[in-house]
């Protein structure tokens, strides 16, 4: 090293362990901003319905919430202690391949879900239990999924007009509910909302998942909102009374995925309410603004001779001093280093890559000056 060095050998030592501090820094901010919000006893969450979800970004979530059909590797997660839960709509019916079959076997209303498009199904019908005990439950369990996550079990205002037609379909979901517990008592099942079964379901479910409780989304107006204060002081009552029931309560909330100081805020209401947070999209593909933001780990080493401002070329990754005393701490620590050469052109001056990305990296900061050409 001291050859390396020269003289200045401890100058630069010095520079080097604290740029190293800095970096070990860098990578304990995320996993902090994670614990500190929801408490470091409390279990995190998300929900992805991607055709294709990232499994990387799912093992860093104890519970995650999946579409049923989705490509994934379960077992990575599973090793480490991870939950996933398949996802299983007991009212409505989206997915082409199910309303086919619901279709056929004469199970489905007149009734169109506004807003997604869906149909409806009777749920008051002994068949629609069997479907979703045989047709949506069995291929979740068949996949190595952990439990259900059940949606859409409000919607039977959609078809329920009456108190009578309510007590029935209620009687219904909850026949269902029970009888999945009863299937498969090792499974854990989480339900949307669904306040009017709670009671009823007992421990036939582990958890409940609410939505918008302080931020929201207008599918109308394509627009973030804040929940109003009447409907999040009901649904803050509502996690009282679960939590009070003994039952995780699960907070899913819409915050578009750069605005830090909303997210942040939200965050710390979610957790005050004694909930477990996750920030999404309206897309609900694991784009998510907290309180688990993926942070790229790979950093882009930029090299090549400006005769301008160099004596020497570098030619090579190696000639750089990226190479010669960085690369391995780096690389210890987790971080990816790629090497993207300089072009030094006469007419446009130094540029780079036309394929070349600052989104996948580390640093947001190197491009300045506008002498990024290519980018």
């Amino acid at each position: 090293m001291i050859s390396l060095l020269g003289g200045s050998w401890l100058l630069n030592a010095l520079r080097l362990l604290a740029f190293l501090a800095f970096l070990a820094l860098l990578a304990a901010v995320v996993i902090v901003g994670a614990n500190s919000a929801i408490g470091a006893e409390e279990r995190s969450f998300c929900v992805d319905y991607s055709p294709e979800p990232d499994t990387d970004a799912l093992v860093a979530y104890d519970l995650s919430i999946l579409h049923e059909k989705a490509t994934v590797d379960l077992s990575a997660g599973q090793q480490l202690g991870q939950r996933y839960l398949g996802y299983i709509s007991l009212v409505e019916v989206a997915d082409e391949a199910h309303q086919q079959a619901a279709k056929n076997a004469g199970l489905l209303t007149t009734a169109v879900n506004p807003v997604w498009k869906s149909a409806v199904a009777d749920v008051t019908r002994p068949e629609w239990k069997a479907f979703v005990l045989e047709q949506l439950a069995k291929p979740i369990v068949s996949r190595g999924f952990d439990g259900f996550f059940l949606d859409t079990a409000d919607s039977i205002a959609l078809i329920a007009k009456t108190p009578a037609e309510r007590a029935r379909c209620k009687k219904s979901l909850v026949d269902i509910v029970r009888a999945l517990h009863a299937a498969y008592p090792q499974k854990q099942i989480v339900i949307n909302r669904g306040f009017d079964l709670l009671t009823d379901l007992g421990d036939a479910i582990d958890g409940v998942l609410i939505e918008s409780v302080f931020r929201s989304y207008d599918f109308e107006k394509k627009s973030y909102i804040p929940t109003s204060a009447t409907d999040t002081a009901a649904l803050v009552d509502h996690i009282r009374r679960i939590k009070a029931a003994g039952r995780s309560v699960y907070v899913l909330d819409y915050v578009p995925e750069n605005d830090k100081v909303v997210a942040a805020e939200t965050l710390s209401r979610i957790a005050g309410a004694g909930a477990i947070g996750y920030l999404a999209t309206p897309e609900l593909d694991g784009t998510t603004a907290g309180p688990i933001v993926p942070e790229s780990r790979r950093i882009v080493v930029l090299y090549g001779h400006v005769a301008e401002e160099s004596e020497g070329g570098q030619v090579w990754p190696a000639d750089t001093m990226t190479a010669e005393r960085l690369q391995m701490p780096l690389e210890w620590l987790g971080y990816e280093l790629e090497y993207v050469k300089f072009r030094h052109r006469r007419r446009w001056g130094i540029g780079l890559p036309v394929s070349f990305s600052m989104q996948s990296y580390s640093s947001r900061t190197l491009a300045k000056h506008g002498m990024w050409t290519g980018c």
